[in-house]
């Protein structure tokens, strides 16, 4: 469980998933415990690799979680843990336009979404830890 920002923790951390090709879910310091998590949303989107479709993860505010789903397009599904109840309405306006198709369910320190799963996302999932070239609708492994 990393709930510090603790700099050579998370480069090692980093590193090691960095080694890995299997790693389809990840879970960072994602739990209802009164800990706060100091991990800003660079040191969350530096640990998912591109392998990763399922993320969980304590954040500190809904400006990080946005800047999570910009910078990870790659998730298939979000759960996103907070140390206090934000104010939902412009976060879930923000997914709205920024996350077309995505389904959600918040309680009050907790939201979970589910993206809508585009082609690429599909053909990449398919594929698995194989590289390929996307050309169109044509894809060679």
């Amino acid at each position: 469980m990393i709930c510090e920002a603790n700099s050579d923790m998370i480069v090692d951390i980093t590193n090691l998933l960095r080694k890995t090709c299997n790693v389809f879910s990840l879970d960072i310091c994602a739990n209802f415990s009164t800990e706060k998590s100091r991990l800003t949303a660079m040191d969350i989107c530096s640990m998912a690799s591109a392998y990763v479709r399922h993320l969980a993860v304590s954040i500190k505010n809904i400006t990080e979680a946005e800047t999570v789903l910009h910078r990870l397009e790659h998730l298939l599904s979000v759960n996103f843990f907070f140390d206090h109840g934000p104010y939902w309405d412009p976060f879930i306006a923000w997914l709205k336009i920024h996350k077309k198709g995505s389904i959600y369910h918040r309680i009050a320190f907790f939201i979970c979404i589910c993206f809508k799963q585009n082609n690429v996302q599909y053909k990449e999932l398919e594929v698995a830890n194989k590289r390929m070239k996307l050309t169109d609708d044509h894809y060679s492994v």
